[in-house]
């Protein structure tokens, strides 16, 4: 297999690589909304349950089993965010690790080709 020939496969695997990246940024962007929904349904739980405790601690009445409530929803909710975020980290990482791999290998086959034709 001649130089440019190899030079054009790992050109076209840097390519690869690069669009299964642009694949995984669209997963991260998937999971960043449903981390901002699910925020965003925390937001409602604390303004319903903050209400409906201030109604009821004003009309003398115990709000525990409200706050428990609120408690339990809100742990599940931070848990699936948790979940979001650690496996966009994930991603993150290992995308950026192959681009870089690719980039690097790349740029070597550049440096020998030129290197040769001097």
């Amino acid at each position: 297999m001649s130089k440019f020939d190899e030079f054009t496969k790992k050109l076209g695997d840097f390519v690869d690589k690069a669009a299964d990246g642009a694949k995984d940024f669209a997963e991260d962007a998937k999971n960043k909304l449903m981390i901002e929904r699910h925020e965003i349904e925390q937001g409602k739980l604390f303004k319903e349950y903050g209400k409906n405790i201030y109604e009821t601690a004003k009309q003398g009445g115990n709000t525990t089993s409200l706050v428990d409530e609120l408690k339990v929803k809100v742990d599940e909710i931070e848990e699936k965010i948790a979940e979001l975020k650690a496996e966009l980290a994930d991603e993150v990482e290992e995308v950026k690790d192959d681009v870089v791999d690719a980039a690097q290998e790349v740029k070597d086959e550049i440096v020998q080709a030129v290197e040769k034709e001097e």
